[in-house]
């Protein structure tokens, strides 16, 4: 192994890296592209159906079998904060 083929080695070594760099770099915005088009297709569609928002949190429950007297009254229609 003589000079002149580690220097070959080592251009083809740099190559493949830039290509792969410039791959990663295309998927990256691809994914970000596709990451935008879909979230605002999916707040479209929560509009659409008159959802506003995604709801925060678990409703309460409807009772509390260890402690009737801490019964909630809780419908079984879901409501969105507007």
């Amino acid at each position: 192994v003589d000079r002149g083929m580690l220097i070959y080695i080592a251009y083809g070594g740099g190559a493949i890296f830039a290509i792969m760099l410039v791959i990663i770099i295309i998927m990256i915005l691809k994914k970000r592209k596709f990451l935008r088009v879909y979230d605002r297709a999916h707040k479209g569609n929560l509009v659409k159906r008159g959802i506003d928002a995604i709801p925060k949190g678990n409703p309460p429950p409807p009772s509390n079998p260890a402690r009737p007297e801490e019964r909630v009254a809780n419908p079984n229609k879901i409501r969105y904060m507007k």
